[in-house]
C-alpha cells in the first residue's frame, strides 16, 4: 500500500512541478498539458482504488478522491486557465454527485455505472479537450471584472 501512495504523491508532484512550457513561434495550437492531468488522475485513482479494494484504509479512498477532484483544476490554474479550472472542477464533481444521488435512491448498480462511465468520459474530455494553452499571439479570454468609476 505504501508503494501505491508513493506513486500517487510522486505523480502529483511531478505534474505540478513540470509547469507550463513556453510557447514556440511555430506552434499553431498552443501547448497541450493534458499529460499532467493524466499522471495525477491515474495516481489519484490508483490510491483510491487500492484503499477501496482492501476496505481497511478509508483514508486512502478519501485522499485519492480529493486528489482526483482538486489536481485537475489546480493544474489548469498553474497554466493560467481559470475557466478551464472551473470546467475541470465541474467535470470531476457532477458525475460523482449524480452517482451519489442514485446511491441514495437505492440503485447501487446505477451509481456505479454513472461513476465509472460518466466519470471516465468527463475525465477524458478534460484531458483532451480542456488542456490546451492558447496559441502564441492568441489572447486569453480574461474573466469579467467588476469595476466602479466615480
Amino acid at each position: 500500500m505504501r508503494g501505491v501512495k508513493a506513486i500517487g504523491v510522486v505523480a502529483l508532484i511531478a505534474s505540478v512541478l513540470g509547469g507550463p512550457r513556453t510557447a514556440r513561434a511555430d506552434d499553431e495550437d498552443g501547448d497541450w498539458y493534458g499529460w499532467q492531468l493524466m499522471i495525477t488522475d491515474i495516481g489519484a485513482i490508483t490510491v483510491a482504488a487500492a484503499g477501496a479494494s482492501t476496505n481497511k484504509n478509508p483514508g486512502a479512498v478519501v485522499g485519492g478522491a480529493a486528489a482526483y477532484v482538486l489536481s485537475g483544476p489546480l493544474i489548469h490554474l498553474a497554466h493560467g486557465e481559470g475557466r478551464d479550472a472551473l470546467t475541470s472542477l465541474l467535470l470531476r464533481t457532477v458525475p460523482a454527485g449524480v452517482g451519489l444521488m442514485f446511491n441514495a435512491a437505492g440503485s447501487k448498480r446505477g451509481a456505479t455505472a454513472i461513476l465509472v462511465f460518466a466519470g471516465a468520459f468527463c475525465t477524458v474530455v478534460d484531458w483532451l479537450g480542456n488542456s490546451n494553452e492558447p496559441a502564441p499571439g492568441q489572447a486569453r479570454i480574461a474573466p469579467p471584472v467588476l469595476a466602479f468609476t466615480f
